[in-house]
């Protein structure tokens, strides 16, 4: 489980993980998804070529990437 506050976008907003072989993983935030799709061809303000990356952009305009085989599941912090 991560938690986006520690996360640390690019000055453009944007977050890459890079995960091999991680078929899920949960986010932790209160942030609603906004859009999701497949990138086109981008590339991040920290110079990542995000083309064909899964992305999750949040209500925030922050922008999370990850492989096309792995899926965020986003939602609050368990009390």
């Amino acid at each position: 489980m991560l938690q986006l506050s520690d996360l640390l976008p690019d000055s453009g907003g944007e977050i890459v993980l890079r995960m091999a072989g991680v078929e899920t993983l949960a986010v932790t935030t209160e942030q609603a998804v906004a859009a999701t799709g497949l990138a086109d061809a981008h590339v991040t303000a920290a110079g990542e070529n995000v083309a064909g990356l899964r992305y999750y952009q949040l209500d925030s305009g922050v922008t999370l990437y990850c492989s096309s085989d792995t899926n965020l599941l986003f939602g609050a912090e368990p009390v």
